[in-house]
């Protein structure tokens, strides 16, 4: 969740140099950084909810779960740090610190990233040829966006009441959306 705040202008080079002995880290887009906001315990329990069912899933399969310190490469230029992202492509991940080819990639909602999330992100991940779905999950409310890819473009289905099955259907996960937001309450 980056906070917009525009720090510096540097090259990917410096980025990624600087980034990883970083205390705090930062999204580059276009040769600017933004700092990440610190995040709120309910919006680390539904990145860890996600994060602990799809690992549970793909145990015995070739496909990686990542959860938030993990670098996502959209281009050349841009770099985020999704909530939680899968790879089932380890064999072309070549770099050990940022995945390329993610086939699913959840984003946890919160007031300061919501609009990044939904319109920027959005984009820039639809543009990536691996990408079969992305997931955005609201903190606030029981709400889960899916967009997922077919032959002809991308569908979106929404989730809202506890009982709705959520079928990801890249890694073959079907779970309800009270699994997602389990140990989360909501006032009435």
């Amino acid at each position: 969740m980056a906070i917009p705040k525009k720090l510096s202008y540097i090259t990917v080079a410096e980025y990624l140099k600087d980034e990883r002995g970083a205390e705090v880290r930062h999204e580059y887009v276009d040769g600017s950084i933004y700092s990440m906001a610190g995040e709120s315990r309910r919006h680390n329990r539904i990145a860890s909810n996600c994060f602990r069912l799809f690992s549970n899933q793909l145990d015995e399969t070739n496909c990686e779960t990542y959860f938030e310190g993990i670098h996502l490469r959209t281009s050349s230029t841009t770099y985020y740090y999704p909530d939680v992202v899968i790879t089932c492509e380890t064999e072309r991940e070549d770099e050990n610190y940022i995945i390329q080819f993610p086939c699913l990639i959840v984003e946890v909602l919160s007031p300061s990233t919501a609009s990044t999330d939904k319109r920027e992100k959005l984009i820039a991940y639809k543009m990536l040829e691996s990408l079969q779905e992305y997931a955005i999950v609201w903190q606030d409310e029981m709400r889960v966006e899916l967009h997922r890819r077919n032959n002809e473009g991308w569908l979106t289905f929404f989730h809202t009441q506890p009982e709705d099955e959520v079928e990801f259907a890249s890694i073959n996960c079907q779970t309800t959306v009270a699994e997602i937001y389990r140990g989360i309450k909501f006032e009435k």
